[in-house]
């Protein structure tokens, strides 16, 4: 109902035929959105550098934090647009880095490219947010590959 309100609200504010003083109100979800996909793409360069050192350092605790604080703020905000399939793949990510930070697993090479396409998906997460469209697709296999990490 406020939705069909705030539409009807800017139609009439944009109809050059009325002469109204008023402007119309700025959308908080959208101003949000923003902000979240700057962050989203600060984050993303964070953990694509973090990445890079761990994989070349598969014990460098520093990049393991790094990837852990990044994944633990895309999943704390994430749901604040709703964009929780968002936060479910990086709580996962984000139990990955937790796990080898406490008790070191094995880290193999499937591991570490797994976590590179993860990071490498997030920009196309911010594209289907953008566009209000489902997630990309690829994201239920590496969840998948996640799990069997952690299991």
């Amino acid at each position: 109902m406020i939705a069909w309100f705030q539409s009807l609200l800017r139609k009439l504010w944009s109809n050059p035929d009325k002469d109204l003083a008023l402007a119309p109100p700025d959308d908080p979800d959208a101003e949000i959105r923003e902000v979240f996909l700057a962050e989203l793409d600060e984050v993303t360069q964070s953990l694509k550098r973090a990445c890079a050192d761990w994989h070349v350092n598969p014990s460098d605790q520093v990049a393991l934090k790094s990837m852990r604080r990044g994944f633990h703020t895309l999943k704390g905000s994430a749901p604040l647009i709703g964009a929780s399939a968002l936060a479910e793949f990086c709580r996962q990510l984000e139990r990955l880095t937790i796990q080898l930070l406490e008790k070191p697993l094995p880290v193999t090479p499937d591991m570490i490219s797994t976590v590179d396409l993860a990071i490498g998906l997030l920009p196309a997460f911010a594209k289907s947010i953008g566009d209000s469209r489902p997630p990309p697709p690829m994201v239920r296999a590496i969840g998948y590959k996640l799990q069997q990490f952690l299991a």
